[in-house]
This record gives structure tokens, sequence and C-alpha cells, in this order.
């Protein structure tokens, strides 16, 4: 067998005993905290490895201790950047940019953060600043461009996206072409990289959650029945074969959602799809400990219907 691009090597067994203090701290009522640095390491382990969903759920909790290190600034920044959210982002860079007035990625940051509040003017200053001394970069110079030509009133430009750095090979440009054109077009994209490295688990992983999001189910089906062969040990890939079964194998699916928690604990998508599929069970008293770790780790995320019509309890939503 070839070797592997991007396995995770948090799925292995020497990564069980991290595995294990993540799970008993959730478990507690209510969770407990975790040092900063330590999950500031897992956080850039799994977005190194493109468990995206569990690195944001780390960085989250991180960023709850008090003491948050720079690497979860660095990633909390471009995500927010990713999702449009220009004044976030803009207060991470600014942390950058005030310890180092020269840092080019905060820079960079602050040049699409102001992009994004059509500040155009001041944000082709930052741009061309970077040209000059970035030459290396490839957007600085057509961003710089097209904000001069939106700050004059001009619509017709192209733009680029911002980066999101540091991930495994092809998943940026994934994620890229799904905000501009959609889940079912990056589901497209990622099959034909796929094809074309199929010894990646990071692409592999993304393809089956796009082909999950696009209610694809027969195509993730067979996705992470393949994947799952080679890599047995990765939760995302049985979230994703529990999200499959969720509709007609409640029983099974509960079986892989639990497989899933315990190989990616802090994975709130994971945590998510348990609570449903205990609540189908009937097994209410358990499914409102899964929401509850759930909401914890995404408070953003809180959802009212994740059950098939049977709404999360009013109080896990204070």
């Amino acid at each position: 067998m070839a070797p592997s691009e991007g396995d995770d090597i948090l799925a292995d067994q020497a990564a069980s005993s991290v595995r294990s203090v993540i799970s008993q701290a959730l478990d507690e009522d209510p969770p407990a905290a975790l040092d900063p640095e330590f999950l500031a390491l897992y956080g850039t382990a799994c977005w190194g490895a493109g468990r995206i969903g569990e690195s944001l759920a780390a960085d989250r909790l991180c960023l709850r201790g008090g003491r948050i290190p720079q690497s979860v600034h660095f990633r909390a920044a471009f995500w927010a950047l990713h999702q449009g959210r220009e004044a976030l982002a803009l207060r991470h860079f600014a942390r950058f940019a005030e310890a180092d007035p020269d840092n080019a990625a905060a820079l960079l940051g602050i040049a699409y953060a102001f992009f994004y509040a059509e500040e155009y003017s001041t944000a082709a200053g930052v741009f061309r600043r970077l040209e000059r001394e970035q030459p290396r970069l490839r957007s600085p110079a057509a961003m710089a461009a097209a904000c001069e030509a939106l700050a004059a009133g001009r619509t017709d430009v192209a733009v680029e996206l911002p980066p999101l750095p540091d991930l495994p090979a092809g998943v940026a440009d994934v994620l890229q072409i799904r905000l501009l054109h959609g889940p079912g077009a990056a589901a497209e994209h990622a099959s034909r990289l796929c094809a074309e490295r199929p010894h990646s688990l990071p692409l592999a992983r993304i393809r089956c959650e796009l082909l999950v999001d696009e209610e694809d189910f027969p195509g993730a089906d067979a996705e992470a029945a393949r994947a799952l062969r080679r890599w047995p040990d990765d939760g995302v890939l049985w979230r994703c074969k529990g999200a499959v079964q969720s509709e007609t194998e409640p029983s099974a699916a509960l079986t892989s959602f639990t497989k899933a928690v315990e190989l990616a604990p802090a994975d709130p998508e994971s945590r998510f799809g348990m609570a449903a599929v205990l609540r189908t069970l009937g097994r209410d008293t358990a499914a409102e400990a899964a929401y509850r770790i759930a909401i914890y780790l995404a408070p953003e995320e809180r959802r009212h219907d994740v059950s098939g019509g049977s709404s999360v309890p009013g109080d896990l939503l204070e």
C-alpha cells in the first residue's frame, strides 16, 4: 500500500491519552477547563490534519481560558475572514500587527478586513505596501487594483479570496469553492482532487463531509466505506457514516457516532449527531447530555431541530 498523505497524527495509539483527557473534561458537568496551551497544540494538530471543525472547537475552548497563544489568534483571524466577519478578523490581526508591524500575514489579513468592510482606499494602501514589500505574494497586486477600482465606483473587478494557511494540500481550495459556488461544486472539485491524490486522508474526509451536506447519502456511504477501509481510526469518517445511517438505522448510527466521538472528542458535529439519534431512540437523558456538550463546543451552532422534528429542550439553550 502506498504511503498516505496527511494521515491524522491524532488517531494513533500514542495520542489516545490526549483524547482521553479531552473526553473526560467534556463529560464532566459542567465541562472542566483545560490548559490553553494544551488546547492550542491540539487545535494546531487538528487544523494541520484537516479536521477543521474540531480545531475550531479547541480554539474556542482555548479562548475561554484567558491565556491565548498566537497560533489561536492566527487561525481565528483567517477563519473569520473566510466567513466574511471582518470586524472580528481585524481585532485578531491588530494583535499581530501591534506586536510586529511588519508581519506580512497580519498585514494581508488587515487589508482583506478593510476590503470586506468596504473601506476600499485603506485596503488598497495596505495591499500596495504588501505588493512592494512581499513580491512573492500573489494576491496583493490584484486586490490593490480591485480596491482602487471599487473606490472609484467601478464594480467590474476580479477579486481573490483570502488564504487559509497551513491546511493540507487541496483542502483550502475546496473550502474556497464551497464559499463561492456551494457544496455541490466543492464536492465535485474534491472528487477530482481525490482521483489525483488517492492517498490523501484530508481530501477523502472533506469529500465525504460535502456529500453528506449535499444529502447524497449513497455517495457518502460509498465514500465513507472506502475511506474507512484505509483509515479505520478517523473520527470524521465515522461521523459521516453515522449521518448516512441516521434516518434508517439509528442504532447503527449511534455505534458510528460513538466511535466518532471516541476518536475526535472535540468535534461538535459528532456530538450533535449522537444527540439526534439518541433522541430518536428515546434516550432523552443521554441525548440532552450530548446536546449540552455539543453546544459547549459550538455555542454559535445552537440547533432547535437536530433530530428530525424533536426540538432541543429550552434549558439547553440558556
